[in-house]
Order: structure tokens, then C-alpha cells, then sequence
């Protein structure tokens, strides 16, 4: 799969071809994250359990209960024997686990309401984190001790670019974006611009970069979403679609994505597709284009879409299954 290019006949191609339940029934997942191989996943869920797969058999591997404190948002650490997660029952600290002893390696105390995005750096232990009580820290994996503070206005979501050298927080309370230089975010952002506001009730589920560093994707809780350039923030792409009949519960964590090679978009379309859309194409000019193929769900829209990062599939989840994907390109 990992040599496999990324063009428009292979993800028109592709098809579920595993669908996993290892989640407790009548529980949702809740976040997805891979390792930086693409081996690994692993899943949080409203059971307070963290689920880990190999993705290249497409099998479950093991869990880790965390039932006092609850789990959300797990991210690999650069090696996949660790994790760094938020609690969601007793108190806000961030969670730092060895997944081979399944012990804790540290403890980051600071938050004070609930953690609502994680991110980790892509080149180094940096990682950061957004609360609702109207923060945003950062923090280093080989240290309990806060490394910066940012006051923000929640809610807000915030990740990296993949140089790391910058990143962006997304405000819903102000309908801007601002970036800030790592090395100097404590001053004011070097640049900041508006996005659309969303439909009544709507809220700003995810952010990320695309590796090319040219645009930004923004998720939606409705499960549409919004693609913006990262030098102008003029709106590129956007779906608001709102047909998608989802539970209070998923409108959380509903998350499109972008694929590693930075040209396509994948997001849900209505009740029976993953719509996905190319960036480069040229030929739409329009940010309220068309997706290039929309593909068939077996089951309900997913409320989180993850591409892997080294190989040609990507994971859907929907409450509390998790289905991989991969083309029957030849």
C-alpha cells in the first residue's frame, strides 16, 4: 500500500474492508491517531478505554482501561510505545502512557476545564494542548513542568504545521484563525483571519495543516468543513452540508481530513457517502465545488475520517465501530 501514488482512480476505488467492534456497545469512539510508522492506531472511546489496531492486518491488538479518569484525544508519541492523552472525568490532567508496561511515564497539570484538542509536534516531544478554560499550553513530553500559556477564547482548537515552527489556533467565539511562530507565541500572532460562522450550534471540532503547508482544514461538528489558504485564509473549499442525521453525542468529533500528499479532502457527504475532493485540480474554481467521487457507506456517516499517514487507507469510525479502508486499485 505504502508505494502506492494517490490519485483520482485509486480513492474513487476505494472500499470497507474491515469493520471492527471492540468498543464497548452502545459507547462511541471518540478519537483516532496513528503512529508515525502507519502500523499503528489507536482510538479513544466513551467506555474510558483506549483501543490499539495494526493497520496493515487490520486486526485489533489491545486495550487500556482508564476507567477513573476517562480518555480522549490520544496521540502517539514519536515512538509507538507511548501516548500522551486528555482526561475526562476526574480533573483536566493530561496523561502520559507507556503502552508496553501500560503504566504512567508522567503527569502535565495545569488545565482547568476540559481539554478539547491535542497535538503533537511532528519533528520533536513539543506537543499542545486547548481547554475550555480558555487556554492553550504548551507542553514537552520529557517534562511535567508547562513549557508556555497562551490565553485564548474558547472554545478553540489548535495544531501545527509540518515544520513545526508555527502553528494556528481556530476560535469559534472570534471566527478567526491566528498563527503564531513557535519560538515567539507568547507575543501577538504575526497573522490572523476570519472564516465563515457557522450554522447555529456548529462548532469547530479540528484543525490541521496540510503538509505542503499551503491550506488549512477545519472541521466542523456537523461534519462538513472548511479549507482554507494558510497565507490569505481565503475559503478554497467548503461543505456545510447538515444532512447527515448524527447523535448529539458524535456531533463532537465529527472530523474530515486531508491526505498525506496534501491534494485531496475527505469528509462526509449525507447519510451514505465519504465525499472526497482534489485540491489541485485546477479546472474548479469555485470553493463550493463538487467532490470527485463520493463512496458508498454499508453503515452510518462516520463521525471521524483519518488517513494514514504512510499508507494508501484511511479509518472511518462511526459510534463504536471502526472500519478500514483500502483500494481494490491493481
Amino acid at each position: 500500500m505504502a508505494t502506492l501514488p494517490i490519485d483520482d482512480n485509486l480513492v474513487s476505488k476505494f472500499r470497507p474492508t474491515k469493520v471492527l467492534r471492540d468498543v464497548e456497545k452502545g459507547k462511541k469512539i471518540t478519537s483516532v491517531n496513528f503512529d508515525d510508522s502507519g502500523e499503528l492506531c489507536l482510538c479513544c472511546s466513551t467506555d474510558d478505554m483506549l483501543h490499539l489496531y495494526n493497520c496493515t492486518t487490520g486486526k485489533f491488538v489491545r486495550s487500556f482501561a482508564s476507567k477513573k479518569y476517562g480518555a480522549h484525544l490520544a496521540c502517539f508519541s514519536h515512538h509507538s510505545t507511548s501516548t500522551v492523552y486528555a482526561s475526562t472525568k476526574e480533573g483536566d490532567t493530561l496523561r502520559f502512557l507507556d503502552l508496553n508496561s501500560n503504566r504512567y511515564i508522567r503527569y502535565f497539570v495545569g488545565h482547568k476545564d476540559k481539554v478539547i484538542s491535542l497535538d503533537v509536534s511532528p519533528v520533536d516531544e513539543l506537543f499542545l494542548s486547548t481547554s475550555l478554560d480558555n487556554t492553550l499550553r504548551l507542553w514537552d513530553m520529557r517534562s511535567s513542568t508547562c513549557q508556555g500559556l497562551l490565553n485564548i477564547t474558547s472554545p478553540a482548537v489548535a495544531a501545527f504545521d509540518a515544520t513545526a515552527s508555527l502553528f494556528a489556533v481556530a476560535s469559534l467565539s472570534t471566527l478567526t484563525i491566528s498563527l503564531y511562530n513557535i519560538k515567539s507565541f507568547d507575543l501577538k500572532p504575526f497573522q490572523q483571519f476570519s472564516f465563515p460562522k457557522p450554522p447555529y450550534g456548529v462548532t469547530v471540532s479540528h484543525i490541521e495543516f496540510s503538509t505542503d503547508g499551503e491550506c488549512i482544514l477545519l472541521s466542523l461538528s456537523s461534519g462538513g468543513f472548511l479549507v482554507l489558504n494558510a497565507y490569505t485564509g481565503k475559503v478554497m473549499l467548503q461543505n456545510q452540508d447538515q444532512s447527515a442525521s448524527v447523535t448529539e453525542e458524535s456531533l463532537k468529533y465529527s472530523s474530515a481530513c486531508l491526505t498525506p500528499d496534501s491534494k485531496y479532502v475527505f469528509g462526509r457527504e449525507d447519510n451514505k457517502h465519504v465525499a472526497v475532493y482534489n485540491l489541485h485540480d485546477n479546472s474548479r474554481h469555485s470553493s463550493l465545488q463538487r467532490p470527485i467521487c463520493q463512496l458508498d457507506m454499508d453503515m452510518e456517516v462516520p463521525s471521524i475520517i483519518r488517513f494514514n499517514p504512510r499508507y494508501a487507507e484511511f479509518i472511518t469510525a462511526v459510534d463504536d465501530s471502526l472500519t478500514f479502508w483500502t483500494s481494490d486499485v491493481s
